[in-house]
């Protein structure tokens, strides 16, 4: 940075005032073009200096303590055991692995990704004992029950995924990109659980409160990940937004747009959960021929992520519940509903 305002300063300016008469433009457009020049060489300067601060972070502990190569080791063969566990899918499982999970984050404290495991192990926890507390053509998931689900895991999820975050990027010299987004994903998940808890009205009332720091946090996320989508959740910020106008309140509720924002995930790849989010909205919002067969889609796909696999049973028997009744609304009316959405 140093040579960087050496090397601006050796550029000649014009004087600002002659006899009290600003400098003439061809003088100032001159000027102009060799500092934009300057400029340019600085930007790059800049680049080279934040790679070469990104291949060497690893050797500089500024704020995170270096491990010893033995609790490297050991860290590494924890977190095998903990991958071991995952790989089970089950929620006593998924329980053991985030606490092996933190225990290598304490023995090799430079790697994130053991933070962003133990977080990602307590959400599929609260995805598979509250069927990721998706939205119901009838009823809610959100019970008492899963209440106190939520109320266990989702604090603890959402500070190990900003710990993983805030190390993420420490490791990548803190250079302005975007979060990466399978950390973000993470601190999502954890985030709307947590949302869910809101003592007045839930996930709907509470993540789209637009006043409210949550509403604005949840739409900025939703957008992140839609520029930059995970690998492990590819339409996750199109479902999040989907699910945003579908659970509001009644002042803010937009089935139009929350179906936008699903037929938007589903052009991106068939997953079962945007499926099954489709043919929620045509329920509620009466187009019981469109929910039949989304829900009739959905109850046929295979899981294609992760985190369908913690809930993808029961989208599969809900779907089915939710078509024969869409069926049953239908032929009760005379003949389906039909809307423009």
């Amino acid at each position: 940075l140093g040579a960087c305002l050496v090397l601006l300063s050796t550029v000649p300016r014009p004087a600002v005032v002659r006899n009290n008469l600003q400098t003439p433009l061809s003088e100032q457009s001159s000027y102009l073009d060799v500092k934009n020049r300057v400029l340019g060489k600085i930007s790059n300067y800049m680049d080279n200096a934040a790679s070469w601060c990104e291949s060497v972070i690893d050797r500089l502990p500024v704020h995170i303590e270096r491990p010893t190569p033995e609790n490297v080791e050991k860290a590494a063969k924890i977190a095998d055991e903990a991958d071991k566990l995952v790989s089970t899918r089950s929620a006593d499982n998924f329980l053991k692995a985030s606490t092996l999970y933190e225990s290598a984050a304490k023995l090799n404290p430079t790697e994130p990704r053991f933070l962003k495991d133990a977080a990602d192990s307590l959400n599929s926890v609260m995805r598979i004992q509250t069927n990721g507390n998706l939205p119901c053509y009838e009823g809610s998931n959100d019970t008492p029950q899963n209440r106190e689900v939520w109320g266990q895991h989702a604090e603890k999820a959402k500070t190990l995924a900003q710990e993983a975050i805030n190390k993420d990027l420490y490791k990548k010299a803190m250079r302005l990109k975007a979060k990466d987004p399978e950390y973000l994903s993470t601190y999502t998940d954890s985030y709307v659980f947590e949302a869910s808890l809101d003592p007045h009205g839930g996930k709907g009332e509470s993540i789209t409160h637009h006043h409210g720091h949550r509403g604005q946090k949840y739409t900025t996320i939703s957008g992140l990940l839609k520029l930059k989508p995970p690998e492990a959740d590819p339409t996750q910020g199109f479902a999040m937004m989907a699910e945003y106008y579908l659970e509001a309140p009644e002042a803010l509720r937009d089935e139009k747009k929350a179906m936008s924002y699903a037929k938007q995930s589903l052009s991106k790849g068939v997953y079962l959960r945007d499926l099954y989010l489709a043919g929620v909205i045509s329920f509620r919002a009466k187009d019981y021929e469109k929910a039949a067969s989304y829900f009739d889609q959905a109850s046929k796909t295979p899981f294609k992520t992760l985190k369908e696999e913690d809930y993808g049973e029961w989208i599969h028997s809900e779907s089915k519940k939710g078509a024969a009744e869409a069926r049953k609304r239908a032929s009760t009316a005379g003949t389906s509903i039909t809307t423009d959405i």
